[in-house]
């Protein structure tokens, strides 16, 4: 059976049991230094810097429990996801208070899984958000989210699971039956390693300007993904390389865990003919069926357009 299909058919049995369920998200060593976890069955939306909470805030979520599936089944998606923009149009104050960000689903991994719709947003209400739902987005109260308006730059992860556990948030809680968080530490401590491991000696290929980079992407399952043929993006990616005129600068890598999946926090920095640029590498690397990982996803944080692909 190819890797391609044994991937799809494992994930096409987790998943009925994770949207029943629901995903438990533990945020694992080297997490990003900013970013927001949304806790949905306690209604918290946490601002994160690394393991550690800075700050909590009520919140509010889609009217249907679990993970959204389809358009218009009123449910917030879990997963990883990104500020894509501040959302500009004219707002209904009453359902979308002063301001909105719009977040990435559905993300690459979404899109394998046959998920649809779109138009989840973190925002608040005209009124006070007790008793009150969504049809799908994150809302806060009013003051929040004014106050974390410079907060929500374009790239600003956002993770949201139907519940938190493990260091910062709970320490000694057990997992729920049947959730994510049953699988073993050592076991997502493995994996943690491999993937951090796969994106260091992609950090190694980009710095050399090797095209052999490409050998760490799915390109079986690219277009599905991203909505655009491999060959495409791997054009693109030898011309980036390309036109590199000094060796690619790689960082720390920073990872979050999502449900079945990791993504890659990588600052880059490279020359090229309009001058130095910086960028921030997101990787989704998913299983390959194979004990590895491969990438099927790919956009610059600091990008509102790049972050809307994911």
């Amino acid at each position: 059976m190819r890797p391609a299909v044994f991937l799809l058919l494992f994930l096409s049995m987790i998943v009925p049991c994770r949207a029943m369920a629901g995903w438990t998200a533990r945020i694992p060593q080297g997490a990003p230094e900013h970013f927001f976890a949304e806790d949905k069955g306690r209604d918290v939306l946490h601002k994160m810097a690394g393991a550690t909470i800075v700050k909590e805030y009520p919140s509010i979520h889609g009217k249907v429990e679990g993970d959204k599936q389809v358009q218009g089944d009123l449910k917030t998606p879990e997963g990883i996801y990104f500020v894509t923009r501040k959302v500009t149009q004219q707002l209904d104050f009453m359902e979308y208070g002063p301001h909105a960000f719009a977040l990435s689903y559905p993300n690459p991994v979404d899109r394998l899984l046959d998920k649809t719709g779109g138009g989840i947003w973190l925002h608040s209400k005209g009124r006070p958000i007790k008793g009150v739902q969504t049809r799908g987005c994150i809302a806060v109260e009013q003051e929040a989210i004014i106050s974390l308006v410079p907060d929500l730059a374009p790239g600003t992860p956002v993770l949201i699971a139907q519940s938190l556990a493990g260091v910062p948030f709970d320490k000694d809680a057990a997992p729920a039956a049947g959730s994510a968080a049953e699988q073993k530490p050592e076991a997502a401590g493995a994996d943690r390693e491999k993937v951090l491991a796969l994106t260091r000696q992609w950090l190694a290929g980009m710095e050399k300007k090797e095209g052999s980079v490409l050998s760490l992407y799915d390109a079986a399952q690219w277009k599905k993904a991203n909505r655009e043929e491999f060959s495409a993006f791997a054009v693109k990616k030898r011309t980036e390389l390309a036109l590199a005129e000094d060796p690619v600068k790689g960082g720390d890598v920073r990872l979050l865990e999502g449900p079945g999946y990791w993504t890659a926090f990588c600052p880059l920095e490279f020359k090229g003919k309009d001058g130095t640029q910086q960028v921030s590498k997101v990787l989704y690397w998913l299983p390959d069926g194979r004990g590895s990982f491969l990438i099927i996803g790919e956009f610059n944080a600091g990008s509102a357009a790049d972050a809307e692909k994911s």
